[in-house]
């Protein structure tokens, strides 16, 4: 039976045959030498790896209590001043269930940073976004104090944090802007966020 390798082949010889008193004749043996010792070319299969697909930020809001509700083994997070005056608003509570003020201010955190503490096996982040517990936050510096919370996190293999729906309320941010901003800085690396609001 006649495969198609050897029809080509035979018709590209008929066809040098018919042209070969128009051309070099050593280029006519050459094309012939060719025809007589076909190389083999190993035709292997290519292992194709696929791309590894980016990890979408696992983001919930729950309706509940940060402080009752939560996972207790997840970091917990919320915005602080600079000057931690925590005098309103839920950093009260933070200031009342964990303390540290003066290891915090030991820290020195400055405007889009942020100071920690790790109690009972779990991480407390506080996200200092404006100079005075008074004044106002921008979505810059909120994005900043996001990205220093995330690098430490990742370094420390921080599974979940839990947070209210920081930046809005008494800080007046857009929460939509500021949801995405948190799905923004926390997409890929696998950390689970919880938002809570009473």
């Amino acid at each position: 039976m006649t495969t198609k390798s050897q029809l080509f082949d035979t018709q590209f010889l008929d066809i040098l045959i018919y042209i070969g008193t128009y051309i070099d004749k050593d280029i006519l043996i050459m094309c012939a030498e060719l025809l007589k010792e076909p190389k083999e070319v190993d035709i292997k299969e290519v292992d194709i790896k696929e791309e590894p697909k980016s990890k979408e930020v696992d983001i919930k809001e729950i309706h509940g209590d940060l402080f009752t509700t939560s996972d207790e083994t997840s970091s917990l997070a919320h915005c602080v001043a600079k000057d931690l005056g925590m005098g309103k608003g839920i950093a009260v509570y933070f200031k009342k269930k964990y303390g540290g003020v003066s290891e915090l201010k030991a820290q020195d955190p400055q405007i889009g940073s942020m100071a920690v503490l790790k109690k009972d096996g779990k991480y407390i982040y506080y996200l200092v976004t404006k100079a005075r517990s008074t004044g106002l936050p921008t979505l810059t510096d909120l994005k900043r104090s996001l990205i220093a919370m995330k690098n430490h996190a990742v370094q420390h293999s921080v599974k979940m944090i839990s947070m209210p729906r920081i930046g809005s309320g008494l800080d007046r941010l857009d929460w939509n802007k500021v949801k995405d901003t948190i799905i923004e800085v926390f997409n890929d690396t696998g950390i689970k966020i919880r938002i809570f609001w009473i």
